[in-house]
């Protein structure tokens, strides 16, 4: 088990996906950075591998399916997931594990930096807009339950 996963799905990142590995490699040099393939047809996973990314593949085509898979296959004590796409800064990861470790959170939502005020907090909205309805326990509920949810419901979004 990974203490910390860093998890990428991507599909055609070739111009950002280096960026993005070297840029959570150095902020995280404890963490294991896994690239999830969807089908790319401009060498990416080449790129992410070269990076220094562990690189896997999902073949069945979306964004839904590569985080059902990526969730199936890692087990870590925390996840980070982020876009190939370099929307959200590295540099923000090591306050939002120890919000993950040092404050006992759940689950910690950022903001991509393409939008205005950008940045993370903690939060139980990322499972009402996947699931499109409340749940009321959120705070209660354990990060396996929350992580089933959040898969049980990718491919309704």
């Amino acid at each position: 088990m990974d203490k910390i996963a860093v998890l990428i799905p991507c599909y055609n990142e070739s111009r950002t996906i280096r960026k993005v590995v070297e840029d959570f490699k150095r902020v995280l040099p404890e963490a294991a950075i896994y690239v999830y393939d969807n089908n790319s047809t401009d060498g990416t996973d080449k790129i992410a591998k070269e990076a220094g990314a562990i690189v896997r593949y999902e073949y069945k085509q979306g964004k839904g399916n590569v985080i059902r898979r990526m969730f199936r296959d890692i087990d870590a004590e925390c996840y980070i997931i982020t876009d190939g796409d370099d929307t959200y800064p590295a540099e923000a990861a090591p306050d939002m594990i120890d919000m993950v470790f040092g404050k006992n959170a759940d689950m910690v939502v950022a903001n991509d930096v393409t939008k205005e005020g950008a940045g993370f907090n903690v939060d139980s909205n990322i499972v009402t807009i996947i699931t499109k309805n409340s749940v009321k326990d959120f705070d209660k509920m354990s990060k396996d339950d929350v992580a089933k949810i959040i898969v049980d419901n990718m491919l309704d979004l």
